[in-house]
């Protein structure tokens, strides 16, 4: 690891070490923190092909608090705030800071039945790309109630939009989606969902990512269809399984040209919120949890996902793109000292796609300490 980014962690740490007693939790409130440093190696940045990437140590901070209680009588609510914050040692122009505020309250309405709402607010910050910076709210309302045997229904409306302050070229995103979702018991340690989305899209997630030709108001009609299982095997052993289906049809495709995303977006906004439309996708993902004991655990998510596009040609006449991601992530565990452990994190990424502009390979190593009670 590099001695810089080492350096900053270790005394990172030490700063932790000193402060955890004192926000320790106050008497019974249900009040959960975690803080997280990590140093951190990444051989592709900017997730491009292997001719123009570049590698960079970065640092990352993470402090986590959530909340969840009962409110007033038979209200139930629950808090929760995740900041993070990288720091590259030598790209320092892909530093950032993010902050997300999550608030929902429930109540039972007629016997059963209960409606909730949830607020999802993600603010993202660039220092040296203020150009970029965004601000992405997600508004939920939600009903639930029993269906069969020892399943329960649910069926709600969202709200998304993502928008940048400091720049008027880049799209707005604004999406509507309905979701219905039924999920199981079917056995006493497995449990089983399904769920259907039907979302309306009107500009793009991510900055950059369309042609320079596409209309500003670009729009789709999406459809997701989501099948898991979960599956407690024995105290020490959780596999889970999903698989998921994406169909988007857009209004007026046009993707003669491409552009390219701006910011070093995280894994799980990759895997889980597309910029593209004009798409058919599958995708495949197995995570297990093993407890070796007490201690020691580890923590793996594996996800294969294959993507047509339906109207995005390489030229005139020929073949359309596509692409297939791997993503493999494993997480180790060791906890030490009272609430202190060690995570040892590697993550790998591979893009095998027919053009070669969005072809690319991503491993990130990292290790640091965590505090949480």
């Amino acid at each position: 690891m590099n001695i810089r980014c080492l350096n900053r962690t270790i005394l990172s740490l030490l700063f932790i070490a000193a402060f955890p007693m004192e926000v320790s939790a106050q008497g019974t409130i249900p009040l959960k923190l975690t803080v997280r440093v990590t140093g951190e190696h990444r051989d592709n940045v900017s997730r491009v092909p292997d001719s123009s990437k570049f590698s960079d140590y970065r640092t990352n901070y993470s402090l986590l608090a959530e909340y969840r209680d009962r409110i007033y009588k038979d209200i139930r609510g629950a808090f929760s705030y995740d900041g993070r914050y990288h720091r590259y040692n030598n790209q320092d122009r892909f530093n950032r800071h993010d902050h997300r505020v999550r608030l929902s309250l429930s109540k039972p309405v007629y016997k059963k039945l209960r409606i909730g709402i949830e607020e999802d607010l993600r603010l993202r910050f660039h220092p040296s790309l203020k150009n970029i910076n965004h601000e992405r709210n997600v508004f939920d309302i939600f009903i639930k109630f029993p269906f069969l045997a020892n399943g329960q229904m649910s069926a709600g409306f969202q709200n998304w939009s993502k928008k940048y302050p400091n720049n008027d070229l880049l799209q707005r995103f604004k999406s509507n989606r309905y979701y219905l979702k039924y999920s199981r018991q079917i056995m006493q340690r497995t449990n089983v969902g399904l769920k259907y989305t039907f979302q309306s899209h009107r500009g793009n997630l991510f900055p950059g990512s369309t042609a320079p030709n596409q209309q500003l108001r670009e729009e789709s009609i999406r459809h997701v269809v989501n099948f898991t299982i979960d599956r407690i095997i024995n105290r020490r052993l959780l596999l889970g399984f999903t698989y998921r289906y994406e169909l988007d049809e857009p209004d007026e495709p046009d993707f003669d040209e491409f552009g390219r995303r701006l910011s070093d977006e995280e894994a799980e906004e990759l895997l889980t919120d597309d910029a593209e439309f004009g798409y058919e996708k599958h995708q495949l993902s197995l995570s297990t949890v093993i407890k070796f004991n007490s201690q020691i655990s580890l923590v793996t998510f594996y996800l294969i996902q294959f993507k047509q596009f339906d109207e995005w040609e390489l030229f005139t006449g020929g073949p359309n793109r596509r692409d297939d991601l791997l993503f493999l992530s494993n997480l180790l565990r060791v906890k030490f000292y009272k609430d202190f452990g060690l995570q040892v994190r590697y993550n790998l990424e591979n893009n095998d796609t027919n053009l070669a502009f969005y072809q690319y390979r991503l491993n990130a190593i990292s290790a640091g300490l965590y505090w949480q009670r």
